[in-house]
């Protein structure tokens, strides 16, 4: 018997009406008007045997999913990008409230952004390091440095930390936890992808100049690098609600690979007077025909606001309120002769480029352009 007969017998032995309801019949007893109610399923069944989709269906199914996940992505992409924004400036806001304790309770004055980087170099305002070992690859013995301890930080307690407890570390944003590198070449980990405002608020180098070598001929005393190490008080701050205390930064890594890495400092847009480095000396060399606070618009620092957030910077000002922040404008700079262009790193400044947004007195008198001593 051929396979289209043999079909047809195994239709006709089945009993289509008990699924229609019309009686004990077999599909051959079945009388001639309940025989068409089985008809639409008899067709619908030849059409499944043969309904196999075409190629041309299938790219077309496939192109529409095509477009409808391009139209979808980006929306997509922004609400996540947008919660993990909203997820920072609670991150920022709570650093704040952190140091609103700790200045309540010591006096009023902010925590040191770095206290001992005149010396050991070990302590941030986000925790503690050790130095792990020495690395001599680049002809100089340069530190190397573990992780920073969040635990034996002055603000861990207000942010709920307990001492030697591993799991204690800064929160970290994120946008950046999706991108930074933590290998070689990362020396600040551990401060979560943000900064604090070091030269102004976190410390006293802004009008406190250190000499190191022979440059000069009175060296900087023990007492002068301590006191550069010492932040400003809540008083000093004139205008809180103006003036940053935290931000998102990072860095290039160490080899400008294209990298970014961990930073602990938000730095402003320029040296002053008295921090100012100059490269032949190796040493700071204030000009005495200006004041040591004063903003020298000769000598740019290397940015690390980072633009991370769809081109935004989310800031923390010192009144404890939290901002987004753009556009972003930057520049090439030269780092120890290398010429570092530092926009494709997304790293830069907002507002006027005059560290007006750091300073702790807005004095625009204060803003000159020294030539560099000879």
């Amino acid at each position: 018997m051929s396979s289209q007969g043999l079909r047809r017998r195994a239709l006709s032995s089945c009993s289509w009406a008990s699924v229609f309801g019309v009686g004990a019949f077999t599909l051959i007893e079945m009388p001639f008007d309940r025989l068409r109610a089985v008809r639409p399923l008899r067709r619908a069944v030849r059409k499944c045997e043969g309904g196999a989709f075409t190629l041309i269906e299938l790219l077309v199914v496939i192109a529409i999913i095509g477009v409808l996940a391009a139209l979808l992505l980006p929306a997509l992409y922004a609400a996540r990008e947008r919660s993990r924004e909203a997820s920072c400036t609670s991150n920022l806001r709570q650093l704040c409230m952190a140091m609103d304790m700790y200045c309540t309770h010591s006096g009023e004055y902010y925590l040191s952004a770095a206290r001992d980087i005149q010396k050991s170099n070990l302590e941030r305002w986000h925790g503690i390091r050790q130095q792990t070992g020495t690395d001599y690859s680049s002809g100089y013995p340069m530190p190397v440095y573990g992780p920073f301890d969040a635990s034996l930080s002055k603000l861990a307690p207000y942010l709920g930390f307990k001492t030697g407890t591993t799991e204690a570390k800064i929160k970290m944003c994120p946008t950046f936890a999706a991108s930074y590198w933590q290998g070689t070449g990362a020396y600040e980990v551990g401060c979560g992808g943000y900064g604090m405002n070091q030269l102004y608020v976190g410390g006293k180098e802004y009008k406190t100049p250190i000499y190191w070598s022979n440059a000069v001929s009175t060296p900087s005393t023990f007492e002068d690098k301590i006191a550069a190490e010492y932040a400003a008080s809540r008083a000093q701050v004139r205008v809180p609600d103006q003036t940053i205390l935290f931000a998102d930064t990072a860095a290039p890594d160490s080899n400008y690979s294209g990298k970014i890495i961990e930073y602990s400092f938000v730095m402003p847009n320029y040296y002053t007077n008295a921090a100012r480095y100059d490269s032949t000396l190796f040493d700071t060399h204030p000009d005495p025909n200006y004041p040591l606070d004063a903003v020298d618009l000769s000598n740019s620092c290397s940015p690390s606001l980072h633009f991370r957030h769809s081109g935004h910077v989310n800031v923390a000002w010192c009144d404890g309120h939290v901002t987004s922040e753009g556009p972003m404008y930057s520049r090439v700079i030269n780092v120890f002769g290398t010429q570092v262009d530092y926009t494709p790193y997304g790293l830069g400044w907002f507002g006027a480029d005059d560290n007006s947004l750091f300073r702790l007195e807005k004095n625009a008198a204060r803003v000159v352009n020294i030539t560099l001593n000879p």
